[in-house]
């Protein structure tokens, strides 16, 4: 499937008090999901599998590592079995990196919004939206600093150890 979202990452020092805003939408709860990400070094973009308990995919994707609201242009498959795909990839791809996450999912109408504890490097809020307006929106509904949003991917704190580490899982 292809998509373009509208998408923003920020960093937070309070995941209980942004889903106590959040749940004040009464947002469709999709599930709590721990994920592990590889991702794979490829000619441009970035591409990695999703191992999860709700999520599994190939995702690919293409946007801007500027620290602000930014289009991303998403094509991505459902994988049935991530680990024997995962097998197929290490064969052909060097492995960049792994990221792994506990991430809560969200819909508040076709806006997704995660609340993600990243192992080793702190706690996100990530807003993927159909419009530029949506994105928006819901940047001001979350009272965000513009200096908390984080323009690097997830796969980048694996190529880089040394980025800070806040609210490490337990």
């Amino acid at each position: 499937m292809d998509k373009l979202n509208v998408e923003f990452k920020a960093r937070i020092d309070n995941i209980d008090d942004m889903r106590a805003r959040l749940l004040t939408l009464n947002p469709r709860l999709v599930g709590v999901d721990y994920q592990r990400d590889t991702y794979f070094q490829v000619p441009e973009g970035r591409l990695k599998l999703r191992h999860g308990g709700i999520e599994q995919s190939l995702i690919f994707y293409r946007r801007s590592n500027e620290a602000k609201t930014r289009e991303s242009h998403v094509v991505y498959a459902t994988v049935k079995d991530t680990e024997e795909l995962g097998r197929v990839l290490e064969a052909a791809l060097p492995v960049l990196g792994i990221v792994e996450k506990e991430r809560e999912i969200y819909y508040v109408d076709d806006t997704k919004i995660h609340l993600d504890r990243v192992a080793g490097h702190g706690s996100f809020l990530e807003v993927e939206a159909p419009s530029a307006g949506e994105a928006d929106r819901f940047f001001r509904f979350f009272a965000l600093a513009p200096t908390a949003v984080e323009g690097r991917s997830y796969s980048d704190f694996a190529l880089n150890p040394r980025i800070p580490v806040r609210n490490n899982l337990p």
